[in-house]
């Protein structure tokens, strides 16, 4: 990859592009147009009242639904709309920035609430490549594996169900990049928008934000990176609050994923032995974002990343550890999307042979899940 690929952002974008192109080009051929990368069942999704272009299949569905529900929506009242029934709907509303954009995408072209929101991702990931390959070239690695911090194992799931880590991810790591150029304005408003888009992304500037208020405590110099790492928090906590008068109950309080005591409910995933007998590739999952957490918190010293980065890192990885268990991977590499980029991203600009053998394992299990979700519906 060093001697093929000019050491520039725009190799990352290269990359990341054929490797879509060619998910898309073949989920297209064995599952069917933008429509199927929703997944709506008929337990939430009246197909009479539904638009016409959804495919509509038995059982429960996934999350996309509820996505495609807010494209034709952004800011809903009703539980029930569209011929789409919320299953949380306060939980549900809170992601608003993907929908917001496909529903502009939906009113601004011919294309459709479900191709809106395929396009919406699929260029959030084109665009995150450039500023995540511009991100590792500023920590000394080859811009290239800018496509791995944005398709891999973890991301390319939710391209392959139209949910929301996408953007809320490219978001998050574009706002690193613009925050470690010193365009801090910029990236606290990137932040911003991961945080609306996934209310997770807050672990990121919230790691940054306590290094910046801790440096601020010891020199009592630039108290202005502080209160920038703040908008994305203030803003949040407005967006619950106005949530909260429409629904009833604070979206934050509503979330699916369980948190306890760190280790115990992964441990007691990753070592039921019938349950990786039934599902081996999710517990290959498992396995590789343990060694990917372990190993990078073994080199994390050595890292050239910021401590505010490292930090960064730290909360995301207590909060993937602390999850009530890593079920199935649409749920738990979702849920932990943060702490698996991150950890790569501490990997791929490591030197050590170790780390190079491990950034090449995420390469071959994300072409091979990407290649599951081919023909996964």
């Amino acid at each position: 990859m060093r001697a093929r690929l000019p050491d520039n952002a725009w190799s990352a974008v290269a990359v990341a592009a054929v490797l879509i192109a060619v998910f898309l080009a073949v989920r297209f051929a064995m599952v069917g147009g933008p429509s199927s990368f929703v997944v709506a069942g008929d337990d939430y999704v009246d197909a009479s009242s539904a638009p016409a272009e959804l495919a509509v299949i038995d059982g429960t569905g996934y999350d996309g639904q509820f996505i495609y529900r807010m494209v034709l929506e952004p800011f809903p009242e009703t539980t029930t709309g569209h011929g789409i029934t919320f299953d949380s709907s306060a939980y549900r509303a809170q992601r608003v920035v993907t929908p917001l954009l496909a529903w502009t995408v939906d009113h601004v072209t011919p294309a459709g609430p479900a191709l809106s929101l395929l396009l919406v991702n699929v260029v959030a990931l084109l665009l995150g490549a450039f500023f995540a390959g511009r991100l590792v070239r500023r920590l000394g690695g080859h811009v290239a594996w800018g496509a791995l911090l944005v398709l891999s194992f973890a991301t390319v799931i939710p391209l392959a169900r139209d949910l929301t880590e996408p953007v809320a991810w490219v978001a998050a790591l574009a706002g690193l990049e613009l925050w470690l150029a010193g365009r801090r304005p910029w990236a606290a408003l990137l932040f911003t928008v991961a945080v609306l888009a996934r209310e997770t992304s807050l672990l990121i500037p919230a790691g940054l934000g306590i290094w910046a208020l801790l440096s601020w405590l010891r020199t009592r110099t630039d108290l202005r990176a502080v209160a920038l790492l703040l908008v994305p928090l203030a803003v949040e906590v407005g967006w619950q609050l106005h949530l909260r008068s429409v629904w009833g109950e604070l979206p934050v309080r509503t979330g699916k994923e369980n948190v306890g005591t760190p280790f115990v409910g992964v441990l007691r995933t990753v070592t039921d032995v019938d349950g990786a007998r039934a599902h081996p590739v999710w517990e290959a999952e498992r396995l590789a974002v343990l060694a990917l957490l372990g190993w990078a918190a073994v080199r994390l010293r050595a890292s050239p990343l910021p401590g505010g980065v490292r930090l960064a890192w730290g909360i995301s990885a207590v909060f993937a550890l602390s999850l009530g268990g890593w079920t199935y991977d649409v749920q738990f590499l979702r849920a932990i999307n943060e702490a698996i980029g991150l950890s790569l991203l501490v990997l791929v600009v490591d030197r050590n042979r170790i780390s190079r053998l491990l950034v090449a394992g995420a390469v071959l299990l994300s072409l091979y899940v990407a290649w599951q979700y081919t023909t996964v519906v």
